[in-house]
């Protein structure tokens, strides 16, 4: 007497064996496919913490450069291209750069799109020339100030050093805009 459940296993051995592969390669692909859709939230993830922190920091540079005491500068007549605008201002501030660093060493950075990549550079780059500007004419100022050839001279010095600072500071709000307008983009993009 032949056992009922052998002989079904023997009469369908092929088709249970098909089966068996359809099933394990169907949970191979389903596995793939959550760990690939835990991957793209993880780095969803990252972008979004990334792109917080990055408008925490361009709000806290609009801070420094709204809430800080400004500096006057009363143009030199031949400075002068539009009768209106006689006095400019600026403010004696180094901006950190801290964030980007962090940022550009990160996964996250390569897979920003490249005209965020590109704004968020120029930014930061803009707040690099302002420090390094007002680093390198503070100590143009001292030595002027210690050894001057006239008073002249040293108002001069003074002068150009603040009109570059002042030409710095206001480029830098349309790249602040510029990258803001990025990150608003990036968050939109891993949103949708």
């Amino acid at each position: 007497m032949v056992d009922p459940i052998a002989q079904f296993f023997n009469d369908y051995n092929g088709i249970l064996s098909v089966a068996a592969i359809a099933v394990a390669i169907f949970f191979f692909f389903y596995q793939h496919y959550r760990e690939e859709k835990k991957k793209q939230k993880e780095l969803n993830d990252m972008i979004r913490r990334s792109c917080k922190t990055i408008q925490t920091d361009i709000a806290a540079i609009r801070g420094y450069l709204d809430n800080n005491p400004k500096i006057k500068i009363n143009l030199k007549q031949e400075d002068i291209q539009d009768k209106k605008v006689t006095v400019r201002e600026y403010r004696a501030i180094f901006l950190s750069t801290k964030v980007f660093e962090s940022l550009i060493h990160s996964e996250v950075f390569a897979h920003f799109e490249s005209e965020t990549q590109t704004n968020l550079v120029e930014l930061y780059y803009r707040i690099e020339l302002n420090n390094d500007n007002i680093s390198r004419n503070t100590d143009v100022l001292i030595s002027k100030a210690k050894y001057p050839q006239s008073k002249q001279e040293l108002q001069n010095v003074e002068y150009d050093f603040e009109t570059s600072i002042a030409d710095y500071q206001d480029e830098l709000s349309s790249f602040l805009v510029k990258a803001e307008e990025s990150i608003k983009n990036e968050l939109q993009k891993i949103e949708s």
